[in-house]
């Protein structure tokens, strides 16, 4: 195992002779290769830098002997990785092993750590002015300036993009001007690492329809104290986020949805209805509904579209008279008993809480909730059009103690309990709607 002049001395056992053999001389030659990566400027992977060079090419033999060359990752050798030069697509930790060809001794480099950083940037739009381009609302904006790099910086570029004809002016702003319908699209690139993100936004409506601005209390949710609407169901996470009416007795087949319930003032959803006619109320009945769309209703009375903030918008042209009906799953439905006329901005307007006598059935459709505000019964559980001994046999008592979104839960607080009996059920029985 050492470099030297070595001989064999045999001995006769018998008459003690000995001979010594010609020496053989051993040499050695272990000389350790030279295992060099190139300097690596950038080190670090991003969406705009996919894939960093490793280069070996300038290690070397001893006396210029040939290498051979095997690449590890946190070392561990990598594969068919056995060339001069390496391209990282991962982080690690990378090294590089020479081995000489004639004298077989082999060395390994020093270590370069490679990073990655492709994290996204934050896509966000908002839309002050709702989601919904009405005649009284005919341009929106839409702005991404709450959008950031992955750090929670301003570092972006901003590209948007849609469906509408129109196409989109000043694409490369943060907010932009909106006056068609059509789904819009905003790109977000951080600029350091290169990552996009993108969301998307459907605006809907037209300047060929109507903009409806209602008012409206549930006698159930109202605070006599506060003058507004309880919004315990959304505060506890129970609103269904697609509209609650596709089933008997409403068969309303509207897709009205929302990804999230919008904002903390949603109370609940109800499901609004148009009828026209060339008379009075008398002949507003079934026959003369024109449209039916479900909706948000926010806790001070306000009717809102499934984006939280959008007045109701109805393609409709309206020649006649205009009557609404409000339904909600558990509340008596009322229906305006005047018809329903634009105000100065050019929206249908009707308030039903400022004026029993706005309702049809005046004081026996709907409840005082506190001196000069009217609301919805509560207690029609089974949404018959009158609050019966069948809603609380049928309804209330099997559903009793449960707690989630039912029809039982007369207060909207989240649970069917004694007090939804002894608040609403047992004092509004033998109510009924006066809708026509």
């Amino acid at each position: 195992t050492e470099a030297g002049a070595y001989t064999l001395e045999v001995t006769d056992t018998e008459n003690g002779c000995s001979a010594v053999s010609a020496a053989v001389t051993i040499t050695e030659e272990k000389n350790l290769p030279t295992a060099t990566i190139a300097d690596v400027v950038d080190k670090e992977l991003r969406c705009n830098n996919v894939e960093i060079e490793l280069d070996g090419s300038s290690s070397a033999g001893f006396d210029s002997h040939a290498l051979t060359y095997q690449w590890l990752k946190d070392g561990v050798n990598i594969g068919s990785a056995t060339t001069a030069t390496y391209k990282v697509t991962e982080a690690g930790a990378y090294t590089l092993e020479v081995t000489d060809t004639e004298n077989g001794c082999s060395a390994i480099s020093a270590v370069v750590t490679i990073t990655v950083e492709k994290g996204e940037p934050i896509a966000r739009i908002e839309y002050p002015e709702g989601t919904i381009i009405s005649c009284a609302n005919e341009s929106l904006v839409l702005n991404g300036n709450t959008s950031a790099d992955k750090s929670g910086g301003n570092d972006i570029t901003y590209f948007w993009s849609t469906t509408a004809t129109s196409g989109v002016v000043n694409a490369n702003n943060e907010s932009i001007d909106v006056t068609e319908a059509g789904i819009y699209t905003l790109r977000v690139t951080d600029n350091y690492s290169g990552c996009v993100n993108e969301t998307s936004i459907e605006i809907t409506g037209s300047c060929d329809g109507i903009e409806l601005d209602l008012t409206v209390f549930l006698q159930g949710a109202y605070d006599t104290t506060a003058g507004e609407m309880r919004t315990d169901l959304n505060s506890k996470h129970l609103l269904p986020t697609v509209q609650p009416y596709s089933e008997a007795p409403w068969n309303y087949s509207g897709t009205e949805n929302c990804t999230v319930i919008p904002n903390n003032d949603v109370v609940d959803w109800v499901l609004i209805e148009l009828r026209e006619t060339a008379g009075n109320v008398e002949s507003a009945d079934g026959t003369s509904i024109i449209a039916t769309q479900a909706a948000l209703l926010l806790k001070d009375g306000s009717v809102v579209a499934p984006d939280g903030i959008s007045k109701l918008f109805f393609e409709v042209d309206i020649t006649g008279n205009l009557f609404v009906v409000v339904r909600h799953r558990n509340h008596l439905a009322i229906q305006s008993s005047k018809p329903v006329i634009k105000d100065g901005s050019g929206s249908y307007t009707y308030d039903f809480s400022n004026n029993e006598d706005n309702v049809c059935g005046g004081s026996l459709g709907v409840r005082e909730l506190k001196v000069g505000v009217y609301g919805m019964p509560a207690g029609d559980a089974d949404s018959s059009g009158s609050v019966r001994n069948d809603d609380i046999t049928g309804v209330m008592f099997s559903n009793l103690l449960k707690e989630g979104y039912h029809s039982g839960d007369l207060n909207m607080d989240g649970a069917v309990r004694n007090d939804d009996l002894s608040e609403f059920s047992y004092s509004n029985l033998g109510k009924e709607t006066f809708e026509k």
